[in-house]
């Protein structure tokens, strides 16, 4: 499988505040913050609806990435890629 989205990636300034707070401590994120870069997955393990399924949590190859896109336009290309392999 190959799926290329946006995903939300941490500003500078976001990943300084994320390296500066104790390992504990809990930061809250803003998504619209974020910057959007395009990212390629090869293997998608999971997905979960973030923000009543405006968006969606993918989980790949051990890490997790918020992309901006809906959790039902995600699982509809998954399953879309699905059908080809079977054909």
């Amino acid at each position: 499988m190959i799926l290329t989205l946006q995903i939300f990636e941490l500003t500078e300034r976001q990943q300084r505040q994320q390296n500066e707070a104790d390992e504990d401590e809990e930061i809250e994120i803003n998504l619209k913050e974020c910057d959007l870069v395009d990212h390629t997955f090869y293997e998608v393990s999971y997905i979960k609806p973030l923000d009543n399924g405006k968006f969606c949590l993918i989980s790949s190859g051990g890490d997790l990435f918020s992309v901006n896109e809906s959790y039902m336009s995600v699982k509809g290309k998954i399953q879309d890629q699905k059908v080809i392999q079977l054909n």
